[in-house]
């Protein structure tokens, strides 16, 4: 971590890689390898204005037959830190519920469900892939604007990636500085498969990245 500051960077690069593993030899009921890496970047143009960008890449290596790996370790998106033009856990494969079907079938983030099918529920995956970028604009009295740009996806194996279903967003954001961090209110809108097109409304404290 090189950041000049934890709360609200300004220059400097932070970066984390974490591995874990599951291993069914070691008393586990699953075999896998999770991996997950982050790098982030501050450049602070003008005592007014820093260009901040993150790009993270996530896997779980499954050894052996996929069904059998947990749902609630699978990867997730969307919200108000990640892809803004989604609410919380929404990015990704969908599942489409159907009444009398047991497996309800699996549809890629931004494709719609089957005629016949109605309620939508996010299974997450195994592969997950986001970029940000920010302007943040400083202005006085403790206040700020952000531009933003987020792009990102979430597959559920490696047959499935597709880059050019990768989504974009973009936004406008609003903060207000505070010494526990800005409370943040940011506005995304999806660029891909609008349907339609409306902003996705989000509000935290800390910056995004």
């Amino acid at each position: 971590d090189w950041r000049d500051n934890m709360l609200d960077p300004r220059n400097g690069i932070y970066a984390r890689m974490a591995v874990g593993e599951s291993f069914a030899e070691l008393g586990s009921d699953y075999d896998f390898v999770r991996f997950d890496a982050d790098v982030r970047g501050y450049v602070e143009v003008a005592s007014w204005l820093t260009f901040a960008a993150r790009t993270s890449y996530s896997e779980n290596f499954i050894i052996g037959d996929e069904g059998d790996f947990p749902v609630d370790l699978t990867y997730k998106g969307g919200g108000a830190s990640e892809m803004r033009g989604f609410t919380s856990l929404t990015l990704g494969p969908k599942r489409c519920l159907a009444e009398g079907v047991d497996e309800p079938p699996l549809v890629r983030d931004g494709h719609p469900c089957p005629e016949g099918t109605d309620d939508e529920v996010s299974d997450g995956g195994n592969i997950k892939v986001l970029a940000s970028f920010e302007a943040r604009v400083y202005l006085p009295y403790d206040f700020g604007l952000v531009g933003f740009v987020d792009a990102g996806q979430i597959w559920a194996g490696n047959d499935d990636v597709d880059w050019s279903d990768i989504e974009v967003a973009v936004g406008p954001g609003l903060r207000y500085y505070t010494v526990i961090g800005p409370i943040r209110a940011d506005f995304g809108l999806l660029l891909t498969n609008p349907d339609p097109p409306a902003f996705v409304f989000h509000i935290s404290i800390g910056q995004a990245f």
